[in-house]
């Protein structure tokens, strides 16, 4: 899937558009990775998901002890 965005020189941009638009485009490239690593995951045994089901629970709680 091609992104089809309009792209411009820093020069044309305040710096805080320019960062704020590279941001963007680093949240859009992960969740992208993220999609795909979750698809792959639920293409594997039951057997092997289970290691990241498990650190994904620790994570949780880990976060709500905080």
């Amino acid at each position: 899937m091609a992104d089809q965005h309009q792209t411009f020189t820093p020069a044309q941009l305040t710096q805080y558009e320019f960062l704020q638009m590279k941001k963007e485009e680093q949240r859009r490239k992960k969740r992208a990775r993220m999609a795909t690593f979750r698809l792959r995951l639920k293409q594997l045994p039951a057997v092997e998901q289970e290691p990241f089901k498990v650190r994904a629970r620790d994570a949780r709680a880990r976060y709500k002890a905080l």
